[in-house]
């Protein structure tokens, strides 16, 4: 895992801890809008250089309908500059 005083984007380069935090919440945000999901915009954890953990929901029908929702672990992948669900 990567140390918390030292984060790297996908290429490996060092960068600021609270941009990065702040950009990457963004996109998580955003990706799950595009997949059904509700992100509570909690700090992602980062597992590896260009790999984030995060926790969303799946607005599925059974969430919507009958209120049966559960928090899920998720990882994305930074990509070009864009996250991707893994």
């Amino acid at each position: 895992m990567v140390s918390s005083t030292e984060l790297r984007n996908s290429e490996g380069e060092v960068v600021s801890r609270q941009q990065t935090l702040n950009d990457v919440m963004l996109k998580i945000d955003s990706l799950c809008l595009q997949n059904g999901m509700s992100y509570q915009r909690t700090a992602p954890i980062q597992v590896s250089p260009g790999i984030w953990m995060f926790y969303a929901v799946e607005m599925n029908d059974s969430c919507r309908k009958h209120g049966s929702c559960r928090q899920r672990q998720h990882f994305a992948i930074e990509a070009g500059g864009h996250l991707k669900l893994a």
